[in-house]
């Protein structure tokens, strides 16, 4: 007879919450992670959005063994790549292999093999998240050609924060196997298990709603979508084709841009993201509409060594009204910015389900263009010397210098990958170091063209130019260089009309097969969370940190989850 008092509840929770850090049970999902494995389940065409690919030449004498070591240590060490995904009874989850090996290989290219076509494909291959690995290594060798090293890892276990905490365990691991020693590394102070156990008792307490108030408040009268001017009407599904327009502000402007923000007691980020989004609304003819950034998500300082899908998309509103210069535009940025990260820790795809949302399968949800600003949380990038061609960003730019990465004695430079892939319609992304700042305009080849593309990149580096010469200086009288089809490309909208003044092709059944209801059916902390007293498996039939589910079209057997994809 067992006389033991039985467990408490809570009890229970923190018995079943020390055996998920432990990969003894299943984990459930991140919110961001949720999204991006529902989107897998429902859009796998678009899963090459979502493959991080980073590709490096290496210069010196390679020891193969020793790098493979290195990764197989990075494995072991960080268990994100050791993790799987699936779902049990409906309810997504993670599960972590005790251990593992990276999937490292090398290949010999044929003389006179097309080696960048060869990474090209190696890239875009998928990956299935169900059986693993999440991360795949591959090093190309050619004859009479340095080796290339491809590093592809699928979103959903890193992000680019983790990519530059990765480079340097890489190359503290690679040094020391080179000469046959163990690395010797201290652990990281947290896992994503234990990111993922904050997270829902966070969102289950006060501050998550603290969080929902204030999200709640900003967003719950949102404004008309950003009309860009196309070149071509907008699918009536979302895609994910790609390309990028290489673009640069050389030192002299770059430094009068920060000159700009330091007076101004902000951060080069805002300075660049003010001129992002006056040139959106010249483009646009728009004074107030909604743009996406990212926060690295590791508010909290246990998390800073942790590798995972952390970041999480933050939408700013844009306030151009009364065309201002570019100080007083600056200055509302700032104030944006600095509320939106005072509230950075709500989930987006959280944030999409209590907004309600309506899904559109064409777009995105909240906003269709984005902004990065690039940093290593160890200080600025390295440049590789000339020759490269290539932008620190990992695309080709001629007269670019790219990243360079030390592993022990190798120097690896950036080798450059085509850019195929993009989340929204626009994307600016940027990265500071050395002797200036780099950039990629990515863009939507199904909506723009090239030229429009090189159009707007173009009008970017004019706006800022022109703001560092004369702050005060309104918006409509800064250099701008028109489109030379952009009155007939964003016409007034008409009932039918894409938002972007394009008619719009007719509708087709979405590729996902899902409605806005059954986009909207997300797990909320009060629902079954595992810190708020919700039941646990032993109690019911859910794992902790679903909700009730919508009803609607998904995967069989699957809970669906807001359908965002960040």
């Amino acid at each position: 007879m067992d006389t033991r008092a039985p467990r408490s509840a809570a009890d229970k929770r923190a018995l079943l919450a020390d055996l998920m850090r432990a990969g003894a049970a299943p984990l459930p999902l991140s919110y961001g992670q949720r999204s991006l494995w529902f989107m897998d389940q429902v859009r796998p065409e678009a899963g090459v959005a979502y493959n991080m690919p980073f590709a490096w030449t290496i210069h010196g004498e390679a020891d193969l063994a020793a790098l493979r070591r290195a990764f197989d240590w990075l494995t072991e060490r960080h268990p994100i790549f050791r993790t799987t995904y699936g779902h049990v009874r409906g309810t997504p989850v993670q599960r972590v292999s005790p251990t593992g090996r990276a999937a490292f290989r090398v290949l010999d290219a044929d003389a006179g093999q097309d080696v960048a076509a060869l990474l090209d494909a190696e890239a875009r291959r998928p990956f299935d998240l169900a059986r693993g690995p999440v991360y795949r290594v591959t090093v190309v060798r050619s004859p009479g050609r340095p080796p290339v090293l491809l590093w592809v890892t699928h979103h959903i276990a890193i992000d680019g924060w983790s990519l530059f905490q990765l480079l340097e365990e890489l190359g503290q691991a690679y040094a020391a196997f080179a000469v046959g020693r163990v690395p010797s590394v201290p652990a990281p102070a947290a896992t994503y298990a234990d990111h993922v156990l904050w997270q829902a008792s966070m969102l289950a307490g006060p501050e998550g709603r603290r969080l929902e108030r204030y999200w709640s408040g900003l967003l719950g009268d949102p404004p008309p979508v950003l009309r860009l001017p196309a070149d071509r009407p907008r699918p009536a599904d979302q895609s994910f084709n790609g390309a990028a327009h290489a673009l640069r502000l050389d030192s002299a402007l770059s430094e009068s841009v920060a000159g700009l923000a330091a007076s101004a007691g902000t951060t080069l980020y805002t300075a660049l993201l003010t001129g992002f989004q006056l040139l959106l609304g010249r483009a646009a003819g728009q004074e107030d509409f909604l743009l996406g950034t990212w926060a690295s998500g590791r508010s909290r300082p246990e998390f800073a060594g942790t590798v995972g899908y952390f970041v999480n998309p933050l939408v700013l509103r844009a306030d151009l009204s009364g065309d201002p210069g570019f100080g007083v535009a600056l200055g509302r940025a700032r104030g944006s910015v600095l509320d939106a990260l005072d509230h950075q820790d709500y989930p987006f795809p959280l944030l999409v389900e209590r907004l309600g949302v309506d899904r559109d399968p064409s777009r995105s949800p909240l906003f269709d263009v984005a902004f990065t600003l690039r940093a290593s949380q160890r200080g600025e990038i390295e440049r590789a010397g000339s020759g490269t061609a290539a932008s620190p960003l990992g695309a080709a730019a001629p007269g670019e210098r790219g990243m360079l990465v030390r592993l022990g004695d190798l120097e690896l430079t950036t080798f450059p990958l085509g850019q195929h892939a993009i989340r929204f319609d626009l994307e600016m992304e940027l990265i500071s170091g050395g002797d200036g700042i780099s950039g990629l305009l990515r863009y939507n080849t199904d909506l723009f063209d090239a030229g429009t593309a090189g159009w707007l990149a173009g009008n970017y580096v004019r706006i800022l130019a022109g703001a560092a010469a004369h702050p005060e200086r309104p918006l409509s009288a800064l250099d701008w260089t028109p489109h030379p089809r952009h009155a007939t490309l964003r016409g007034p909208a008409t009932p039918g009309s894409a938002p972007d003044g394009v008619p719009r092709p007719a509708a087709k059944p979405s590729v996902s097969g899902l409605d806005g209801d059954a986009l909207r059916g997300a797990g909320t902390p009060e629902g079954g969370d595992l810190l708020s007293g919700a039941r646990t498996p032993e109690d019911g039939d859910r794992l902790p940190g679903v909700g009730t589910p919508e009803s609607g079209n998904h995967p069989p057997g699957v809970e669906p989850v807001p359908y965002t994809h960040l």
